[in-house]
């Protein structure tokens, strides 16, 4: 796992909390999630920042071993013992395509009425001029997909998977064939399509992004951790995923 936080200063004190952090694809409640590993790296990040960004896919309810039900209220708790944890800090979560669901949308948007510290958003969030977007969106291939138009998926989609279902996809995380994959898309590719899509996008809708004053873009979905691959004067970074056998990055960004 990346990261580049110092606890303390020179003089041995802690430093004010500024900046932020950025974390992705924790895939919390599935069998692959690895967030024990970074558990105490999440909190020291929180504890150092002035705001946090969950980049979507941190809770995945398409491989829960639970009822929809029981995982979106633990995911709620998850999130509230954060927040409350770190009552400097503001987190901003930002939905992905395994956690894009209407009713977690609902909790998530009574969440915020509720505890100061905690924002959602449903495709992106803008911070100074970095970009934090999930990645699924501007990547998609499929006819009709925007980088900030999220359709959400209805409860009644989400089913629980069967023991040997997930015992088979995480067979296939364990081999290590999804990284693999990635090998077919390159990192500066993916950038490459970032940005081309995010811009596109922007210009269509001006309101949603103002592409023209991001210098940097973070982003997860693809689960290959990068970062400083600059295509037309912009910086892109992957965060990786908190899954076994793939690295995970935990990215200090300067802003507000």
């Amino acid at each position: 796992m990346q990261e580049t936080l110092q606890d303390e200063d020179q003089g041995g004190e802690r430093k004010a909390p500024t900046g932020g952090a950025v974390i992705s694809d924790i895939h919390m409640f599935a069998q692959r999630s690895s967030l024990p590993e970074h558990t105490r790296a999440i909190h020291r990040h929180a504890a150092r920042s002035a705001f946090f960004v969950l980049n979507g896919d941190i809770f995945d309810f398409k491989w829960a071993q639970a009822s929809l039900e029981i995982t979106m209220e633990s995911a709620v708790a998850w999130l509230t013992e954060l927040c409350e944890a770190h009552a400097h800090c503001q987190f901003h979560y930002v939905l992905g395509n395994h956690d894009g669901v209407e009713g977690f949308a609902a909790k998530l948007a009574t969440l915020e009425g509720a505890v100061p510290n905690f924002h959602w958003h449903s495709t992106h969030v803008v911070i100074g001029t970095a970009l934090f977007v999930h990645g699924d969106l501007p990547l998609s291939r499929k006819r009709g997909s925007h980088s900030f138009k999220r359709q959400l998926k209805p409860d009644s989609d989400i089913k629980v998977k069967g023991r040997l279902a997930s015992l088979g996809y995480q067979a296939l995380v364990s081999v290590r064939v999804l990284p693999a994959v990635r090998v077919i898309w390159p990192n500066r590719r993916v950038s490459k399509r970032m940005g081309t899509r995010l811009s596109l996008h922007s210009e269509a809708h001006p309101a949603a992004c103002d592409f023209g004053a991001i210098t940097d873009v973070y982003f997860g979905h693809t689960h290959v951790a990068f970062s400083g691959i600059e295509h037309q004067s912009v910086r892109y970074h992957n965060t990786g995923a908190m899954i076994q056998t793939v690295k995970a990055a935990i990215f200090r960004v300067e802003g507000e």
